[in-house]
């Protein structure tokens, strides 16, 4: 019986390559020796599916990096794409990320709090999304379709944040942490029946700082969420 890809849910016959579930650009090289990760999650895909969000997954990464700033293994992250960016690689994208500084109101806060950061949201969240994909598939073995309704909170270091599903956060948050990556990634996991409906739950804890919150319903509910 051939594999499922979880980015699309076909069978995976030809061409095929490993995902890895977060995406690998979160964990500095340096940092993945420190900590001895040598193991990371990885998820057989179709090799177009996974290059569908190459570029989005560097984006994410560079883009979340300094707004965790502070942080050992995100301050890791942005020294190697600092030194990329010194070396000529992905010049392109380390421009993109300088241009998002801005200092008025607006965007992300960055420490010392009167820095702001714009972010292209919607590349945040497709990629934020694709993790839950793939976590849903490791805790569940279940493809969840790439179009299923959800919603998604972004809670960054310096922002007076208090999701508005506050009491069913507070449920989420006494959960225990399913992450195996130190300070890089955690995630906590709630699969719970509310109101008729299958309720999903995610909080992920990227580099000790930012966290992103998720809830979906499953995929056999006909209801919307």
């Amino acid at each position: 019986m051939s594999e499922i890809c979880y980015i699309c849910g076909k069978a995976i016959e030809e061409n095929l390559t490993s995902d890895h579930v977060p995406p690998q650009q979160i964990f500095a090289q340096s940092i993945r020796r420190e900590y001895n990760l040598s193991q990371l999650i990885t998820l057989t895909t179709h090799r177009e599916c996974n290059e569908n969000y190459r570029l989005d997954e560097d984006y994410f990464a560079w883009s979340l990096a300094p707004i965790a700033m502070g942080s050992s293994t995100a301050d890791a992250v942005i020294n190697h794409h600092a030194k990329e960016f010194r070396a000529g690689k992905n010049k392109g994208l380390g421009r993109k990320i300088l241009e998002q500084f801005v200092d008025r109101p607006g965007g992300l806060y960055l420490p010392p709090n009167t820095v702001f950061m714009r972010v292209e949201g919607t590349r945040i969240q497709r990629i934020a999304w694709k993790i839950v994909r793939g976590l849903y598939w490791v805790e569940n073995k279940k493809f969840l379709p790439d179009d299923t309704k959800y919603y998604l909170e972004l809670k960054e270091p310096m922002s007076h944040w208090k999701p508005v599903t506050a009491e069913i956060w507070e449920i989420l948050r006494n959960q225990p942490s399913k992450g195996m990556y130190g300070k890089i990634f955690d995630y906590k996991y709630l699969h719970a029946k509310v109101e008729n409906l299958q309720l999903h739950l995610w909080g992920m804890l990227f580099w000790d700082r930012i966290i992103i919150f998720v809830s979906h319903h499953d995929p056999s509910d006909k209801k919307d969420c």
